[in-house]
């Protein structure tokens, strides 16, 4: 799945429909199937901090970045949690994309995360995230 990241910091899907808003909301089913406003359901948060560690609100718990998503590697470029299913996963920051993957021997990718690009070099893009269903 393809999920192309807004200007307003929304994730839709290729047809342009919201499925996900940074805020943390999740798309969730109208009760009446005539109403096609979008309604959405707050799963989380994020408190952005330029200086020190953010804060994470997810499920009803408080994290701080720095302690769900430690820094690892020579560089620091990657982050280490764990996922809900309770598998351990990595962000590895590259020069154009961000990837998620298992942090174990497999180092199956389960999703990828392209910046934007203005067209200067190469092709204009809009930033975007890829998903393996």
């Amino acid at each position: 799945m393809q999920l192309i990241l807004s200007r307003n910091a929304s994730f839709s899907h290729e047809s342009g429909q919201v499925l996900y808003k940074t805020t943390l909301h999740k798309i969730k089913p109208n009760d009446d199937p005539m109403d096609m406003h979008d309604q959405f359901d707050t799963i989380g948060e994020i408190e952005w901090h330029f200086i020190g560690s953010s804060t994470f609100r997810l499920h009803g718990e408080t994290m701080q970045s720095n302690e769900f998503l430690p820094s690892r590697g020579l560089l620091r470029w990657k982050r280490t949690f764990m996922g809900p299913d309770g598998r351990a996963y990595r962000w590895n920051m590259l020069i154009n994309a961000v990837v998620l993957s298992r942090d174990d021997e497999t180092r199956t990718e389960v999703a990828r995360y392209y910046r934007g690009s203005l067209g200067i070099i190469g092709r204009k893009q809009k930033p975007r995230l890829e998903v393996d269903a």
